[in-house]
């Protein structure tokens, strides 16, 4: 992937990871795999999903997290490498959670619910 295929949206979040690490609320390992499963997941939605909300969590974990009126979306990558997806809908009550660690392909399980954020 080469920086002119990145958009804006993924630029800001990258920098938000790159804050965390320079705090030290995480790790650089932990950043290093935030980046590359941002990446992995945006470069497989073609960048079609909003900007998430960025966190770094208390157990030097970051978390990825997208709202829309009716739907929420996270992806949380934890110091030991897993990767926690969870999905929420609003009005059907609809939850959902998968684990996955780093690889490519994402699971089409995961694309198909991040893929939710992307619809009306």
């Amino acid at each position: 992937m080469t920086p002119q295929v990145i958009d804006k949206t993924a630029l800001h979040a990258l920098a938000k990871v790159e804050q965390y690490r320079q705090q030290g609320a995480v790790s650089e390992a932990t950043s290093q795999r935030a980046r590359k499963a941002f990446l992995l997941l945006a470069e497989s939605m073609q960048f079609r999903m909003p900007e998430p909300q960025v966190w770094a969590g208390g157990q030097a974990q970051i978390l990825f997290e997208w709202n829309s009126a009716e739907r929420h979306f996270e992806m949380e990558v934890l110091p030991e490498g897993e990767i926690e997806f969870y999905y929420s809908n609003q009005t059907t009550k609809e939850t959902w959670e998968a684990y996955s660690d780093i690889r490519n392909p994402i699971p089409a399980e995961i694309l198909e619910k991040a893929s939710l954020l992307c619809s009306p």
